[in-house]
């Protein structure tokens, strides 16, 4: 499953694909990362599923021209985190920071 992240100030919300409407969409609202994930993983687990890892990811900034931008890939920075290996609290923790701090992650 792969969805969009929507953030704007202190609003969360999620573009998602799925015929599933809960997994679909989120509207924009002001609450955490976290608890839009945490949401969703309840979600999945209502209908059986596990989720195993998280990925965020957040583009790199680029500053291509108009005529380069159908030519330059889009770079990514991302984390990964194994749910198996870390307690839940700790993997929805990570992903405010992770966030949070997108403009520190972007630079690097």
């Amino acid at each position: 499953y792969v969805c969009v992240l929507v953030c704007m100030a202190d609003r969360v919300g999620v573009l998602g694909r799925s015929c599933l409407k809960d997994l679909s969409h989120v509207p924009l609202a002001r609450q955490r990362v976290s608890e839009v994930i945490q949401g969703m993983v309840f979600k999945f687990a209502e209908r059986g599923h596990l989720v195993k890892n998280v990925y965020l990811g957040v583009p790199s900034p680029c500053q291509p021209t108009l005529k380069e931008a159908a030519e330059v890939p889009v770079i990514w920075r991302y984390l990964k985190m194994t749910c198996a290996g870390q307690m839940w609290h700790s993997v929805l923790a990570s992903c405010d920071v992770f966030v949070n701090r997108c403009a520190d992650v972007r630079r690097a």
